[in-house]
């Protein structure tokens, strides 16, 4: 860190005086001392340099970024941008692939927010390394990448160099349910491991193709129960009627585990004969059950799955209700779904209330409800809160957030920082040069610096 930190006072200091002014020098003074000062407000000041778009913030990435600091790295690929991360993908790419630089998540999340069919390429790269938990991780944000990411998870289930990452890349690509990977499901048919080839026959399966279904057969015998249950459902949803009684009998059984696992196997199909099965075992009427049938098989657009999904709210269980909630928001904006959803974020029961908070950070016809617990005791609801009403812009709540601002509680000041820059940048900036000086908390000082320094410009020589 030393030499690294060496290196940045060098930049700042190269740049001279004359092309800052002295409030922006007294900001960067207080970024590098905290870089200085090292443990988690150096990490925070790594993480803010992508929101300063200058000359001086964009030679601290370049510098950082080909730098051979795990910490630094990882905590300035957190903070970058999309069109930061696709500029400095090359960067990424060497700090992903080099086994030196430690931790490396936020670089991998980096590179897949690129975006780019080369970032694809990378994080396939990164998946058939024997490199752990950073190649699990990879597969997992190519699963997110859409087709692009399935383009390299179909070349890792051919290819891969272990059994264990081609049979990850195929569950992947059996959750993400593309077309295009038919033929790649057909050709690890072949596979020499038998657990591949189960995984293409469920991935034919779940297109309708029955080609593996001696594989799915085979497994429905054997002692695995998770396979057991999953080849269950993909040849009872292949037509096989005769599976449908070892289904139920798992279904509706008294092992709560297999029990769950089952339903669950049999909402993520998706398949409308499951549903039909579902139905007639009444496991709708069961509350945990009816929050897995909700999330992944019921269709709001379907009179009697509506139904189901509108008894749901009024469940005993906050999050069989959410999940119904959800559901029936993001269809058609339902307005009983939009309450239920602002009642359980004053929820006693923090896991039901960060539920909540999770799905009307997501749902705009939510914010104005959100934005007026700025005030919650619970600092993730301010958080959401302030976000809420950045997103707004709403200008009514600027002398709220400067109070914020100087909350003792890092994660409420940093949301009002970045809410005040993105509301009303010229009433925030005397707010921001004040509190560079004088605010007695170091994280409100690095804050407002970064913010500060992100709102204004560089004076030309």
């Amino acid at each position: 860190m030393k030499r690294l930190l060496v290196t940045l006072f060098t930049i700042v200091n190269g740049f001279g005086l004359s092309s800052i002014s002295a409030s922006q020098a007294d900001a960067w003074k207080t970024l590098m001392s905290a870089i200085d000062a090292g443990g988690s407000n150096a990490e925070e000041v790594f993480a803010l340099l992508g929101t300063i778009d200058n000359s001086k913030a964009r030679s601290f990435l370049d510098v950082t970024l080909s730098g051979k600091n795990g910490v630094a790295i990882d905590s300035v690929a957190k903070g970058l941008t999309t069109s930061q991360c696709i500029r400095y993908l090359p960067q990424l790419k060497i700090a992903a692939l080099d086994s030196s630089v430690e931790p490396k998540l936020e670089v991998l999340k980096a590179i897949s927010r690129a975006g780019t069919t080369e970032a694809g390429a990378i994080l396939e790269e990164m998946s058939d390394t024997s490199v752990q938990p950073a190649a699990g991780v990879a597969i997992g944000l190519l699963e997110h990448m859409g087709s692009l990411g399935g383009s390299a998870l179909q070349e890792l289930i051919l290819h891969g160099k272990t059994p264990w990452t081609r049979e990850t890349a195929a569950f992947s690509l059996i959750r993400m349910k593309l077309p295009t990977s038919v033929q790649a499901f057909r050709l690890v048919l072949h596979d020499s491991d038998r657990h591949i080839r189960f995984a293409g026959a469920l991935g034919l399966a779940q297109s309708g193709i029955a080609e593996g279904e001696s594989e799915l057969i085979a497994a429905t015998k054997g002692s695995e129960t998770t396979y057991k249950i999953e080849a269950l459902v993909a040849l009872a949803a292949l037509g096989h009627t005769d599976v449908l009684p070892d289904l139920a009998a798992l279904a509706t059984g008294s092992d709560k585990t297999l029990a769950a696992q089952a339903v669950w196997a049999i909402a993520r199909s998706g398949k409308v004969q499951l549903k039909v099965f579902a139905y007639r075992l009444g496991l709708q009427n069961k509350p945990n059950f009816r929050a897995m049938l909700a999330e992944k098989l019921l269709n709001p657009a379907d009179k009697q799955d509506r139904s189901v999904l509108e008894k749901a709210l009024g469940d005993g269980d906050q999050i069989s209700t959410l999940i119904a909630a959800n559901k029936l928001l993001s269809f058609d904006g339902d307005s009983h779904a939009r309450a239920a959803i602002i009642t359980a974020i004053s929820s006693p029961n923090e896991e039901v209330r960060h539920f909540a908070l999770e799905i009307a950070s997501q749902n705009s016809v939510i914010w104005p409800d959100l934005a007026k617990r700025v005030n919650d005791a619970d600092p993730q609801v301010s958080v959401a809160a302030i976000n809420a009403a950045s997103e707004l812009r709403q200008i009514d709540k600027m002398q709220d957030l400067k109070q914020f601002l100087a909350s003792d509680i890092p994660a409420i000041s940093l949301a009002a920082a970045k809410a005040l820059l993105a509301i009303d940048p010229e009433s925030a900036k005397p707010v921001f040069e004040y509190n560079i000086e004088a605010a007695k908390i170091n994280h409100v000082r690095i804050y407002s610096s970064a913010m500060f320094l992100a709102m204004t410009r560089e004076k030309s020589n």
